[in-house]
């Protein structure tokens, strides 16, 4: 059985997505298509716009045949993080040996090279690079000035997906994992724009915000759904973090993932000085500091993630929905699978350790906040949906 993952958001699904799976089964020609998927919180420190068993089913219709959550730790941290997080959950499948993702630059090969040096972190790398972030620089400009300076590598482009590629190359190597990687170049923007007929989640997310048409950017049956779900914007959290910053304290802000006494010190003179998240957001956004940066760190505020948490590895595999070829990929991960699979919650207390009931407890408790503003499901709802299942 030879299975090829996606990781993805699907933030909403769109044509991009639907190109991406299309080229991935053609250049490919697996047995099924595995997506691991962000919850209701992304990697940009954002809520999703539709809820991950809306978009689940969007998945499915899409093309994968199984879909599993990226824990809520992974999908909502910085790229490194987050690729790391997806990897090793898809390595621990025990059938996945390629992974598809859409990138920007033709020149795999150099990608290549550049993960290697990432992965292996020689001295001379790690040494320059710390150099670099000393002088305000932010992450990705920091590696970028390291890796042409040293090795005459240069990152292909500072743009998400690039970034993207590479934290899940580097992933590979640094963990010597089986998986083969496929890039897939993109058709259209990244995250920002649009073209060849293929618009961004963002603006699609925008267009869905302000009441436009997204109806051509989007395949029929995300159109179709989108039309009956409830959708989610960051407007809706505004009172809430703004009461969780105005309650916290430079010490307690400083238990955050990627925050430094200097962020934190910063972050709470902007609290008492402006009155909106967008004002104080944009006064802390500086080049060592980018407005992702500080949307995961609100995102962690307001799902109670700490530094602490960044020690924990992949502790199981969540199914949200599989097709018939899904349920077949299931029969052969509980055979071969190194985590356990919950396909339901009434076992996992007996099924996961003390670690993977605090990485689950973190996922419930970003659901139950989701919901609490989108009011799609009842409070306790993790309890009481089971997967998706299609017949298809």
């Amino acid at each position: 059985m030879h299975i090829l993952a996606v990781v993805c958001e699907y933030n909403p699904f769109h044509l991009g997505h639907q190109y991406q799976l299309q080229q991935a089964k053609n250049l490919y020609q697996p047995d099924g298509i595995i997506a691991i998927m962000s919850g209701n919180f992304t990697q940009r420190g954002e809520c999703a716009v539709v809820d991950k068993y809306y978009r689940t089913h969007l998945a499915l219709e899409g093309g994968a045949d199984l879909v599993l959550e990226l824990p809520a730790l992974y999908a909502t941290a910085a790229s490194g993080y987050f690729a790391q997080g997806a990897l090793l959950s898809l390595a621990a499948c025990g059938v996945v040996d390629a992974i598809s993702f859409g990138c920007e630059t033709p020149d795999s090969e150099h990608l290549e090279r550049c993960a290697a040096v990432l992965a292996a972190e020689p001295a001379e790398y790690s040494a320059l690079l710390r150099q670099y972030l000393a002088q305000g620089l932010s992450y990705p400009k920091a590696q970028s000035l390291a890796l042409k300076e040293l090795y005459e590598l240069k990152l292909p482009s500072a743009n998400a997906n690039d970034l993207l590629g590479l934290n899940y190359l580097t992933a590979i190597k640094r963990f010597n994992l089986p998986i083969k990687a496929l890039p897939i170049l993109r058709q259209g923007s990244h995250h920002g724009g649009s073209s060849a007929g293929f618009a961004s989640s963002s603006i699609i997310r925008r267009k869905i915000i302000a009441g436009e048409n997204y109806l051509d950017d989007v395949p029929p049956f995300t159109a179709r759904l989108l039309a009956q779900a409830k959708t989610v914007n960051m407007a809706m959290l505004e009172q809430t973090l703004l009461t969780l910053l105005k309650r916290s304290s430079p010490n307690e802000l400083l238990n955050l993932p990627d925050m430094t006494a200097q962020l934190a010190n910063r972050l709470s003179g902007a609290i008492r000085q402006y009155q909106s998240t967008t004002e104080i957001l944009e006064h802390l956004k500086n080049k060592s500091c980018t407005y992702s940066r500080l949307r995961r760190l609100l995102c962690h505020l307001l799902i109670n993630i700490a530094k602490n948490d960044y020690a924990y590895s992949p502790a199981y595999l969540r199914v949200l929905g599989f097709n018939h070829q899904g349920q077949q990929i299931l029969k052969v991960m509980k055979k071969q699978a190194s985590l356990p699979i919950l396909t339901t919650l009434s076992a996992a207390n007996s099924l996961l350790d003390s670690a993977g009931r605090h990485l689950l407890e973190l996922d419930l408790r970003a659901a139950n906040i989701y919901r609490s503003f989108s009011g799609e499901f009842t409070a306790n709802a993790e309890y009481q949906l089971f997967p998706v299942m299609m017949d298809k």
